[in-house]
């Protein structure tokens, strides 16, 4: 056996480990998450040693599919995710022994259970090297992950999430199974390798195939199910989901589809059209909302929408041919995929974090949290500064990678791709300013200001293994930033970094007391700052269409016009893509459903006259073709 073999199965073992000690006594609950981590470093090694010496394992009678073999075969591409995922799992593990530790034993015990199914089949779908042995892999990580969803069905809003992304979920292994179907009775093989996507005899393929994984990643406009999923998952399962399982259906686009010599011009295009709208929808309904873990969900509709885009334009110049643009949109798109896998999962975390502390996630229920949790505001202030692309972190890094092949590329003879990378650069321009807005608004309303409730109040800093945690995925945040900074730009963002915390210590030492001004009104309270709606009142009024934003007051008082007892305001937003077609295609399915139930009348009469209707229906399609 070669050393890439042996920590697969080794890795395989401790997992499997792992599983088994959810079984054992309260006493010893440290040994799931240690095992965890073990797992995590053999999966690391295997993903190492299977760079230089590819994994082909093949399982022989009597395991077997039925139509294919169990055959695992490691790629370049599949081994930096598998490396990625392992990475990741280390502070997952930590985070969630202190996170899930004051949930009862049966809980704890599905939780960890859950977890390492997930873990395993997101990592081994992508190893999977025919159609059978991956949509049973796929099924797998998508059950497992709806369980993780609904590890806390004693909510309605729990219940209602899970089942929406069950149903989404459904539809994209539809999908994908017609297209394996589809390119089965193209290329006649089951085996991932002789297909050859690109031609017209494999375009219905190829469209099955995309929809299918565009809407497992939440991609515009199958994003629906993505915001109610992360908000009612535990953080650290949010943090998986959102930092890798949203990825795993770009690696199979992309393993499929670039790949190859020829390349379908269509597909690019859906990609890169669906991807510019779901960046921009991403961060306008980041923006306006007030949970915590929502504006991090539709964040992440943002950021997969930046990579289903940059793979659409790649996709684009491999197929005129430009090359050289080509691999620098390519190597963007893989360096922004393990950028936002790190700096999505640190927000997460700490999201958890102070829900853990504060016992909500709402942020006009927060505020003064820097002074109560010092380590958790600074390890979210350095993911906001990632997510905003701000030097020199690892955000700013595969960004500007991605303007530079946007730049290349507008300088083509071509008018058509000038025209198409001025546009995507103009949208991430665009989506990028209300980018740095929302997390300006999280990060001053959560951290700064007074407390708004007593639970605010009255939070502490997290232990040690938070922090830790989220310790670790800060130094990821940063290290790229260093080595693949330009020097020139490194040493000023550093300079200007020391002289910025050298003049906060001086003003801190220098800090002096002032008796504000109350306007006649009284002592200042909480009520008295700035809320989420305020901020984003102004942009959210511009994009009213989009978001059906209406604000509601209500003034009481004799003289309300001049001497209101009390005003009382309230905002709202809706999506009108979930009220103007999701809500009337559900009420329609639902409906649909009731008449179709009527068929279930419990007569063995009835049901052997359908068999016969069907029966004459088929000889007569037969006779007809």
């Amino acid at each position: 056996m070669t050393l890439t073999e042996i920590f697969a199965v080794a890795t395989l073992a401790s997992i499997t480990l792992t599983q088994l000690s959810v079984f054992l006594p309260g006493k010893y609950r440290l040994v799931t998450p240690t095992l965890f981590c073990l797992s995590a470093l053999f999966g690391m090694a295997f993903s190492i040693f299977s760079l230089s010496s590819p994994l082909n394992f093949v399982l022989h009678s009597p395991v077997f599919l039925g139509l294919m073999p169990v055959q695992f075969a490691s790629n370049c591409l599949s081994s930096a995710f598998c490396l990625l995922l392992c990475l990741l799992l280390l502070p997952f593990a930590l985070f969630s022994q202190s996170y899930i530790k004051t949930k009862n034993s049966l809980e704890t015990r599905f939780f960890w259970l859950t977890s390492g199914l997930f873990v395993l089949s997101m990592g081994s779908v992508l190893l999977s090297s025919n159609a059978i042995l991956f949509l049973i892999l796929w099924e797998v990580m998508s059950l497992s992950s709806a369980a993780l969803v609904a590890s806390e069905m004693f909510t309605r809003n729990t219940a209602r999430a899970a089942l929406i992304y069950l149903s989404a979920t459904r539809v994209a292994t539809a999908l994908i199974a017609g297209g394996f179907l589809a390119a089965y009775y193209s290329f006649k093989s089951w085996n991932f390798c002789d297909w050859h996507f690109g031609g017209t005899n494999s375009l219905l393929a190829e469209i099955l195939i995309t929809l299918g994984c565009l809407i497992k990643s939440g991609i515009w406009p199958f994003h629906i199910w993505l915001p109610y999923a992360y908000q009612a998952a535990p953080a650290p399962s949010a943090a998986l989901m959102s930092g890798l399982m949203g990825k795993v259906p770009i690696i199979i686009l992309i393993q499929f589809f670039l790949g190859h010599s020829s390349h379908s011009l269509f597909i690019a295009y859906i990609l890169i059209v669906l991807g510019a709208i779901s960046t921009l929808w991403g961060v306008i309904f980041s923006l306006v909302q007030n949970d915590l873990k929502k504006i991090l969900a539709y964040s992440s509709v943002e950021n997969l929408g930046m990579i289903t885009l940059t793979l659409g334009i790649c996709q684009l110049c491999k197929h005129y041919p430009l090359d050289g643009v080509a691999s620098v949109l390519f190597a963007a798109l893989l360096f922004h995929i393990f950028n936002h896998a790190i700096f999505k999962s640190l927000l997460f975390l700490g999201a958890g974090a102070i829900y853990k502390q504060t016992r909500t996630s709402n942020i006009n229920e927060l505020g003064g949290l820097s002074r109560n949790m010092p380590g958790t505001f600074l390890f979210f202030l350095i993911g906001g500064a990632a997510l905003c692309s701000l030097p020199p972190l690892n955000g700013f890094c595969s960004k500007w990678l991605i303007y530079e092949g946007l730049f290349k590329l507008a300088l083509n003879k071509d008018i058509t791709l000038c025209v198409i990378a001025l546009l995507v650069i103009l949208v991430l321009i665009i989506a990028g300013a209300l980018s740095l807005a929302t997390v300006s608004k999280t990060i001053s309303i959560v951290f700064s200001g007074r407390p708004r409730t007593k639970h605010s109040g009255q939070a502490t800093e997290c232990d040690f293994a938070i922090n830790l945690s989220q310790g670790i995925l800060a130094v990821l945040c940063i290290l790229p930033g260093l080595f693949c900074v330009q020097s020139k730009y490194l040493w000023i963002s550093v300079l200007f970094a020391i002289i910025f915390y050298a003049g906060f210590l001086k003003q801190n030492k220098q800090r002096k007391i002032y008796s504000t001004w109350e306007c006649g009104f009284g002592a200042l309270s909480s009520r008295m700052q700035q809320t989420s709606e305020s901020f984003s009142q102004p942009i959210a009024v511009f994009f009213s269409p989009l978001l059906r934003y209406k604000i509601v007051a209500e003034i009481t008082g004799k003289d309300r016009r001049h001497f209101p007892e009390r005003v009382k305001t309230e905002q709202s937003t809706q999506s009108v893509l979930e009220a103007k077609v999701y809500t009337p295609l559900v009420v329609f399915v639902s409906a649909l459903g009731r008449h179709i139930n009527r068929l279930q009348a419990g007569s063995i009469h009835i049901y052997l006259s359908y068999l016969l209707l069907t029966l004459i229906t088929l000889i007569c399609l037969e006779l007809v073709w």
